[in-house]
């Protein structure tokens, strides 16, 4: 009687047309497998059919009617068993034919009459491999799913710290630009907006490692001119070390080779390793910004500092999430802990390598490099670029916060036209739906410093529809994530009235990750905010679209600069 445990035995197989082979080979293999036998390779078909936790098929070639290597092909083109292992058994010894039965993809292939040792070794070894290539795929699927359930919570997170961050970043963005403030008040702002933009800042970090370990980071890699990136980087950094008391300098070999990379991804790493050197800098001191050529035909990056320097203890762990050394507590500076983990994976996404060089007092030197460009060409400008230290030309505003807001946009520049705009009195009518009050009421607020500006606002995107038939606006500001009807929707429904079939429709979405800013401007519209958005950047990209639509309501076409994704 066959115990229960021996049901758990791997069953096989066994395809042969003569019957005293068949029996042989079930002899074989009896004692360790569970049999299913198949005189012919139409009878073998049909007990795949019939038997799902058949695990591996011992395979005759010389069959009448259809011939093993038919089976084979019939076995592959059914999806459930396209991993199913074969071993071909035949009295052949053809070496032709035995490379044409490996070639199509059989596990193995014993000659006729089989050595019964090896018969049971080949077996148990296609049988253990075809295991752990399931078990492989089990964890796979179960790793996958994780991600993308760690990704959907990271997601749905992300959008609801994002829509009260936009309340308080956005108003204390207005009260900040309130004159009547008296100095404390106007510190008290300062304090608001500085601890928000702290917290806006962990959001995107973890946001942003989360998306890394869920490999959902898609790079767009082309050839950068480095150099001109890393100008770039240091204007965007000067407001806050300008704040900070620290200087600013760089160091660019010159023939610098174009570098193969993805743009944003790269001024992520530099802005984050020059932040991080200001942060940790002492008041006058100085943080240097080099690229030179390696012998690889590539750049090295290279964030010095002569700040207070890292431990040596510190160095084995510095990219690694949530490390913050000893000086970070003592003198209680602001910091996610994931910045530098970030970076790592990133510079290593795109086939470089990151490190750091740093002593107790005497400053520390964070460095990456970055391939070369295939073509090895190298930027006409750089030769044009300081080849000694130098100070950063000041272009950038006097202030600036500490992370800029993440506002992912592509609209027009500025409008230029050959004769100003005629002053009057008609009103400049903006829709605004979004189904939160505190943003509406932010955005009647910003909207409020544009001249003649009137804000039709809904907190019901179907409702909003029939208003904009009414008031006929000149723009709309619409909000993606709403119950019933969605932003997409909203905007498909205005786009089939005919008087504002062109009129700029931009979303503001705490909706931040990159796939739904892409699939909002592949939906039409024409500007993508991410909530919390900036004042400013909101302000500029409505005052242009302004002036466009009402040139194009008095019949004449406007004059614009080419199209820049802010």
């Amino acid at each position: 009687m066959i115990s229960e445990q021996a049901d758990l035995r791997p069953r096989l197989l066994i395809v042969d047309d003569e019957p005293k082979n068949l029996r042989l080979l079930a002899n074989i293999y009896a004692d360790d497998y569970r049999l299913s036998l198949a005189t012919s390779g139409a009878k073998a078909l049909e007990l795949l059919e019939i038997t799902p936790d058949i695990e591996l098929v011992l395979l005759d070639v010389m069959m009448p009617d259809m011939d093993g290597l038919a089976v084979y092909e019939c076995i592959r083109a059914q999806p459930a068993h396209q991993d199913l292992p074969v071993i071909f058994v035949t009295a052949r010894n053809d070496a032709a034919l035995e490379m044409r039965a490996l070639g199509s993809g059989a596990a193995d292939y014993l000659l006729k009459p089989v050595h019964v040792g090896l018969a049971r070794v080949r077996v148990q070894q296609q049988i253990t491999l075809a295991r752990q290539r399931l078990e492989l795929q089990r964890a796979r699927q179960a790793a996958e799913a994780g991600n993308r359930a760690k990704s959907q919570f990271l997601t749905a997170v992300s959008h609801e710290l994002r829509t009260p961050l936009n309340a308080i970043l956005g108003f204390g963005q207005v009260l900040e630009s309130d004159g009547t403030l008296a100095d404390e008040q106007r510190d008290n702002v300062r304090e608001i907006l500085d601890a928000g933009t702290h917290l806006l800042a962990l959001i995107n970090d973890v946001l942003d490692l989360g998306k890394i370990e869920a490999a959902r980071v898609d790079l767009t890699l082309e050839d950068i001119d480095l150099p001109e990136l890393g100008l770039a980087c240091l204007r965007l950094c000067e407001p806050v070390s300008k704040r900070r008391g620290v200087s600013l300098r760089n160091r660019f070999d010159s023939d610098l080779p174009l570098v193969h990379a993805d743009r944003i991804r790269v001024r992520q790493v530099i802005v984050n390793l020059m932040s991080n050197a200001i942060k940790f800098n002492h008041e006058g001191g100085e943080v240097v910004l080099s690229m030179r050529s390696t012998p690889e035909g590539g750049i090295r990056v290279e964030v010095m500092d002569d700040g207070p320097g890292i431990s040596a203890d510190l160095h084995p762990r510095l990219f690694e999430p949530f490390v913050r050394g000893a000086e970070s507590e003592r003198r209680q500076i602001e910091g996610t802990g994931i910045g530098l983990t970030i970076c790592k994976r990133l510079v290593n996404m795109m086939r470089g390598e990151i490190g750091c060089i740093s002593e107790p007092g005497l400053g520390s030197r964070f460095w990456f490099t970055l391939p070369g460009a295939s073509r090895g060409a190298v930027s006409e400008r750089h030769s044009s670029l300081p080849v000694s230290v130098s100070p950063v030309p000041s272009s950038a505003p006097s202030r600036a916060p500490e992370m800029a807001m993440p506002v992912a946009a592509a609209a027009p520049s500025q409008i230029t036209s050959e004769q100003p705009e005629p002053e009057g009195e008609t009103p400049r009518t903006i829709l605004c739906i979004d189904d939160n009050p505190a943003n509406l009421k932010l955005l009647q607020l910003v909207l409020k410093r544009l001249p003649r500006v009137v804000v039709v606002a809904s907190q019901n995107p179907a409702q909003a529809v029939s208003l904009a038939a009414q008031h006929r606006p000149l723009l709309a500001l619409v909000d993606i994530q709403m119950p019933d009807v969605d932003g997409f929707e909203v905007l498909r429904r205005l786009r089939t009235l005919a008087p504002l079939a062109q009129m700029p429709v931009a979303a503001l979405s705490a909706n931040a990750m990159a796939e739904d800013i892409r699939a909002g401007l592949a939906a039409g519209f024409e500007s993508y905010f991410t909530k919390p958005f900036d004042v400013d950047e909101l302000l500029a990209w409505v005052d242009e679209a302004l002036r466009r639509a009402e040139a194009q309501r008095r019949g004449r076409p406007p004059l614009v600069a080419a199209t820049a994704t802010r």
